[in-house]
């Protein structure tokens, strides 16, 4: 969370008062979002894509391209795994920037971390400070849309292990704990994928995803010590099912990531649910913009609108 906050001062030339270890007040003072280009290093497993999560609503109004190196977790517990992060989330906001690269240097796992990843952002659109910056983005961009429950084409895997793992068979075992459950539960055909890369601490990862026209819906898992490879696969193929069989276009986790840029371009888009981190998400982004959703129930999906 701190380097959340002393990256902000960096790219956006703030300043932030309080941003220390242990410090229970801080006050932050917006500045010109400059962009350019910064390594962060956490020195631990902290999550590397909840940081992004933060940073790509900034850095996507930047007045130049940015460039984030960050070491850290890239598959690590209570976030997304990196490979979430690049097929699912981001292919549904990077039209919003001129250009998007993505590029995993070096897998991160809980304890140590040392993952490491390059982001490239080039702007399309540059904030401007006026009142009227977040209605003119509306009226100049497509807005997100979201509804239609259209059929899956596709179910990739992906599995991921680190080479310290290589002879136990992780990424494999994997692999065939999802393709045991999703085999004959669904019509899509399904393609796996397995490697092995290098990376500090052992640790594993899979992600499931099914692509839909408009966008993907995905279950991922975390390998941790003590739990067999099979199980990890297992359980992401029984949340995917379950995800499935509620009939949104996208996954309740796709859901809490997609709050802040559906309040900025505008739109709808129907969910499984509401999670913790969604309400989270709607509350504080309405802080900064008022009244900007609604919601509607319509039995086992939402439908959450935004108001203008």
């Amino acid at each position: 969370h701190l380097h959340i906050v002393k990256t902000l001062e960096v790219l956006t030339s703030s300043k932030a008062v309080g941003a220390s270890p242990g410090s229970l007040e801080i006050s932050f003072y917006p500045g010109e979002i400059r962009g350019g280009s910064i390594t962060v290093d956490f020195k631990t497993a902290g999550s590397i894509t909840l940081f992004l999560q933060t940073l790509l609503p900034v850095i996507f109004f930047a007045q130049r391209r940015t460039t984030l190196r960050v070491r850290g977790g890239t598959d690590v517990p209570m976030s997304m795994t990196w490979d979430y992060f690049e097929k699912v989330f981001l292919p549904l906001v990077k039209g919003y920037a001129e250009k998007v690269n993505t590029k995993v240097i070096r897998r991160g796992y809980y304890p140590k971390g040392g993952g490491e990843v390059e982001i490239e952002v080039t702007p399309r659109y540059r904030f401007k400070e006026n009142g009227n910056f977040v209605t003119s983005l509306r009226e100049s961009s497509d807005r997100i849309d979201l509804v239609e429950d259209s059929p899956i084409k596709e179910i990739r895997i992906f599995s991921v292990a680190s080479i310290h793992l290589k002879n136990r068979k992780v990424s494999e075992r994997q692999l065939d704990g999802a393709s045991e459950v999703l085999k004959g539960k669904v019509r899509a055909p399904i393609r796996g994928k397995t490697s092995y890369e290098p990376s500090l601490s052992p640790g594993s990862s899979i992600l499931i995803f099914g692509i839909r026209e408009k966008a993907c819906l995905g279950a991922d898992g975390i390998g941790k010590l003590g739990k067999r490879a099979e199980d990890v696969g297992r359980e992401a193929a029984l949340f995917f099912l379950k995800e499935l069989e509620k009939g949104a276009p996208i996954d309740s986790h796709l859901s809490d990531n997609l709050v802040p840029w559906l309040a900025l371009f505008g739109g709808r888009i129907r969910i499984p649910g509401k999670t913790k981190h969604f309400e989270t998400n709607i509350w504080i982004t309405e802080k900064f913009l008022g009244k900007t959703f609604r919601i509607r129930d319509e039995g086992n999906t939402l439908l959450v609108e935004t108001l203008f």
